[in-house]
């Protein structure tokens, strides 16, 4: 080999791996981005669908290493500057107004999104039912969101603790003090029904590894799916939930890559529940590697059958099949999900080791009150049933990282059919394995 050629070819090397190294920071995070306001895009996805917006960010990322590569500034400066303007579309959200005063309940409400949509709601003058695992931190963050402005009455911030979505029993315990506080709450405000006129279930975490929750089920699908489903079923026996309610399901992209196994269609359903083939990664990520589990069944058009990326976009599945049917049952005025953005949360904020993750993460992710405006704009945007029966669920209705109503185009499921089974399925078997729940533990009592 020549060694001026060779010697020649090391510098261009060179050159490029630091060229990929200056921009694929603004790479990596203008991708992230682009889950809010491109890939999902309706205005883009009438076009092109998502598949091929990943193929034109693929071979714009690769020209941006290419010419930091020849012109380091030059390159840098493109990139820092798409990742600005990416950025700056996809946090300008209109602020949505939810109407007149009303009572609304957020879970998971002492942090990140939760304390954000508490905020928002306050500030245009609802009474708020803050759901928290802890009161001290619960009342903490009421006191926070009062001091901030003058504009709202401590009053309105009604902390109550000891929410607990793993455990049915704090649920149960839960549910009775909520309907005490809000039948107070009525009195003294003259109020003929107790109701909770919007519900935000928003309560979430990323699993870690292969854990259950306390009554056994695993840990991201017993408390994000079974947790707010027999909330939500109590709350409606006791009509605190009625059918003049308005609720929104918090759910996630990641609900693209989420894949229920088909044993979820034999016999009692229990074939995948507590932790068999789907668990959490081993870092608290959203998505694992893809993993080969024979009988899987993803919804996206994305991933062939029988793979599944893991628990937390399983569940997050399960949460907008779950609006899905509350919507189809007639059982609420409105059920939507909704996908908040890539959000700077305590899941970040709480993770272990990378410093500068920490450090960047608010720089390049979402703040809470833009998630809360999109969390909202779920609850208020018009719903559109234009789309023919054949190509969109007419019971679904989700939201995207700019809250959007997408369509099936960006939806992208491979089978409208397969949506509609899972749902109905998945209602059957959550209702009937609590319903055992519930009876076991009368019984132990």
């Amino acid at each position: 080999v020549d060694p001026a050629w060779a010697g020649g070819a090391a510098v261009l090397s060179m050159k490029y791996l630091v060229g990929a190294l200056l921009s694929l920071p603004f790479i990596f995070a203008s991708f992230l981005r682009s889950f809010d306001a491109l890939f999902f895009s309706p205005n883009l996805n009438a076009f092109a669908p998502p598949v091929v917006l990943y193929g034109v960010f693929f071979i714009w990322s690769l020209a941006v290493v290419v010419l930091t590569a020849r012109r380091p500034l030059q390159g840098t400066m493109v990139g820092v500057l798409a990742f600005a303007a990416l950025k700056q579309y996809a946090d300008t959200i209109p602020r949505p107004m939810v109407g007149p005063p009303q009572v609304a309940m957020v879970t998971g409400a002492n942090s990140g999104i939760g304390f954000g949509v508490s905020k928002e709601l306050a500030l245009q003058g609802h009474t708020v039912i803050m759901a928290c695992r802890r009161l001290d931190r619960c009342k903490a963050a009421a006191e926070s969101i009062a001091a901030s402005s003058s504009a709202i009455d401590p009053s309105q911030l009604v902390p109550l603790g000891d929410f607990d979505l793993g455990s049915l029993l704090k649920l149960k315990t839960f549910l009775a003090e909520l309907h005490s506080t809000l039948a107070a709450r009525a009195r003294t405000s003259n109020l003929d029904e107790v109701r909770v006129d919007l519900l935000i279930a928003n309560a979430g975490f990323v699993p870690v590894g292969n854990t259950t929750s306390h009554d056994g089920w695993e840990a991201a699908l017993g408390a994000m799916h079974l947790g707010h489903f027999s909330l939500i079923e109590w709350m409606l026996e006791a009509q605190i939930l009625t059918q003049m309610s308005t609720l929104v399901m918090v759910s996630s992209d990641a609900m693209r890559f989420g894949s229920f196994h088909d044993s979820l269609f034999q016999g009692d359903g229990e074939g995948d529940l507590r932790g068999e083939y789907t668990i959490g990664c081993s870092e608290p990520n959203p998505l694992c590697s893809p993993k080969q589990v024979e009988g899987m069944l993803p919804l996206s058009a994305l991933f062939p059958h029988g793979v599944t990326l893991g628990a937390y976009g399983r569940a997050k599945l399960a949460n907008t099949l779950h609006a899905r049917e509350l919507q189809r049952r007639g059982l609420v005025r409105r059920a939507t999900a909704v996908h908040p953005g890539m959000v700077f949360t305590n899941i970040i904020e709480l993770s272990q080791g990378d410093e500068l993750q920490k450090f960047l993460s608010p720089l390049f992710l979402r703040p809470t009150e833009v998630a809360a405006r999109v969390v909202l704009r779920a609850a208020t945007e018009s719903l559109d049933h234009s789309y023919p029966p054949d190509t969109r669920d007419p019971h679904l209705h989700f939201f995207g990282g700019r809250g959007d109503l997408l369509g099936p185009e960006s939806l992208d499921f491979g089978s409208v059919d397969l949506l509609d089974r899972l749902a109905r399925r998945l209602w059957a078997v959550t209702e009937g394995h609590l319903g055992q729940q519930v009876q076991l533990q009368a019984h132990d009592v």
